[in-house]
């Protein structure tokens, strides 16, 4: 036991020494953005009201508006904002015939332009949630959704930093104090995320997050969160999938070389964030990562990781075990 205490000063060095250089360039689509005051942010790119499926990306460590957009350390591939706009540019390629694709992705992913009248009319309820006032009722981004259902399609994806993650790789990085927290925001934030089908997905403590919610996500959701990713996870709290006690699909993918396999999979006075979810005995559908590079290339272009999170969000779960 003792041995295994002194191994937790570890966990906090590794988070600190290990993590990716390289930033990528593509062209931005059409998104729809608030920052706020208290370091909390909101990426909506596409319409949450009209979408057939809205994915939630929930970051990690250090994560805040000040780097929402720009990464951090200004690594590009490491802002949530970007992020999203990869992952629905991806979705819409897939979602269309080739020919149409690419010219057409900003329209397909957010046809109204950024601006600021954009998040009164799409993100207004992901805007109050993240700005910490709570559940705001249905807004004009949800209030016509459900006589809508018959005419939805496509992907919305919503960035969604709406909790404060620990402020770098020390000891609150190894705890679940702000997992916690976290996940009771996520909770009232998608109860006003009026879409049929939702996907989750975590990257690094953002899968803690998730994870701390999953057992009231069938619950607060009326059970529309199909799926949950977990990438280049340090644990989601638990040692087996089924121990999150949700029916939604877990799926997991690390890459090689992110340094978050270098950590252990335990859980201990609190600390620790539990088994490795792509441990095979965790029980989590394998995410194809090939291509992914370091802690935090998940969402660059021409990986496996991309295509199969896009295809999941179109739906398409063979399309998402073999990206």
């Amino acid at each position: 036991m003792l041995r295994r205490l002194f191994a937790l000063p570890l966990i906090a060095v590794l988070w600190s020494v290990f993590g990716p250089t390289q930033a990528t360039d593509l062209p931005p689509v059409g998104v729809h953005s608030a920052r706020f005051a208290n370091g909390l942010a909101v990426e909506v790119v596409g319409d949450p009201s009209t979408a057939a499926t809205v994915v939630v990306l929930v970051p990690g460590v250090a994560t805040t508006a000040a780097n929402f957009d720009r990464g951090l350390g200004g690594v590009q591939r490491r802002a949530p904002a970007w992020q999203a706009r990869q992952l629905a540019t991806r979705a819409a390629d897939l979602h269309q015939p080739p020919s149409a694709a690419s010219p057409a992705a900003s329209t397909a992913a957010g046809s109204v332009s950024p601006g600021p009248s954009s998040v009164a009319s799409v993100g207004s309820s992901a805007a109050s949630i993240a700005a910490g006032s709570g559940s705001p009722g249905r807004s004009a981004a949800t209030s016509g959704a459900a006589a809508s259902v018959g005419r939805r399609g496509g992907v919305a994806v919503i960035a969604w930093l709406g909790y404060h993650p620990p402020g770098g790789v020390r000891l609150d990085a190894v705890r679940e104090d702000a997992a916690a927290s976290g996940a009771d925001a996520l909770l009232r934030f998608l109860r006003d995320v009026d879409a049929p089908r939702i996907v989750l997905v975590g990257h690094s403590y953002g899968s803690t997050v998730i994870g701390l919610a999953a057992a009231r996500l069938d619950a607060g959701t009326g059970g529309r969160v199909t799926d949950i990713v977990a990438l280049g996870s340090p644990g989601m709290g638990v040692d087996r999938a089924a121990d999150l006690r949700t029916t939604a699909r877990v799926w997991a993918g690390t890459a090689p070389g992110d340094w978050t396999r270098r950590l252990p999979g335990l859980r201990i006075l609190g600390a620790g964030h539990g088994a490795h979810p792509t441990d095979p005995a965790f029980g989590a559908t394998p995410l194809p990562v090939e291509g992914v590079t370091g802690h935090d290339g998940y969402f660059v272009p021409g990986t496996a990781s991309l295509d199969a999170l896009a295809a999941l969000a179109n739906g398409d779960l063979d399309a998402a075990r073999h990206a």
